[in-house]
């Protein structure tokens, strides 16, 4: 009635995602993990006094710690959910204003 039934049936299956090295990423997730535990030792350090913040004044001490904080948080969106390009274009967006803002609290604070 309906015909002959295939004798084979063939399946198109989209092939895995490619991951980058484990290396790469292990290298990767440890710069994360450096940068974050050396940013909070500075902190402890700096003991976080309220004479900086009056000394550099208030704007740019946010400003600095924005900036890094921010740098910080885009290395996490790498390592949870981002891609390698997309990362450099945001980084290479951030780089000027963070240098501008790191100048002037250096400059300030010297």
């Amino acid at each position: 009635m309906l015909g002959e039934l295939p004798k084979e049936i063939h399946h198109t299956f989209t092939p895995p995602p490619e991951h980058p090295n484990i290396a790469l990423s292990l290298g990767f997730t440890s710069l994360v993990v450096f940068s974050l535990l050396a940013f909070l030792v500075s902190l402890f350090k700096l003991k976080l006094n309220s004479e900086l913040i009056k000394k550099v004044g208030a704007l740019s001490s946010f400003l600095f710690f924005g900036v890094i904080l921010s740098t910080l948080g885009l290395y996490v969106w790498f390592w949870a959910q981002g891609n390698l390009l997309d990362t450099l274009k945001v980084l290479a967006l951030m780089t000027l204003p963070a240098l501008l803002v790191l100048k002037k609290f250096f400059q300030a604070h010297a």
